[in-house]
């Protein structure tokens, strides 16, 4: 099996003390979002501002991956999630879409 070795160019933002490694959120896991490049922007900036804010102590960190076509956001969480996953369902990013959710136990 080959692999390309390319760097992969991306950010990521997490509360003190939490790595961007499976193993730091076990109990966890993250959600996936698919966004078109015009809107990277604003969705980034709402996924920072609902972990810096605290309005959902579920979140603990995000991440940007760019893709090819496009950009790969994950919101990633501890083992309570379901205010997680309530706000994302009711955003309204038209150029956004979740696409995912791993839990990270057992990976």
């Amino acid at each position: 099996m080959r692999c390309a070795k390319k760097p992969v160019q991306g950010y990521s933002f997490f509360r003190d003390g939490v790595l961007p490694e499976w193993e730091s959120t076990k109990d966890g896991g993250h959600f996936v979002l698919r966004v078109e490049t015009p809107a990277v922007a604003a969705v980034w900036l709402d996924l920072l501002l609902a972990c810096i804010g605290g309005a959902m102590p579920g979140v603990v960190g995000v991440r940007a991956v760019a893709k090819t076509r496009s950009v790969k956001l994950e919101m990633w969480h501890g083992a309570e999630w379901d205010d997680v996953q309530a706000w994302l369902e009711a955003q309204t990013w038209p150029e956004a879409r979740v696409v995912g959710h791993k839990m990270h136990a057992g990976l």
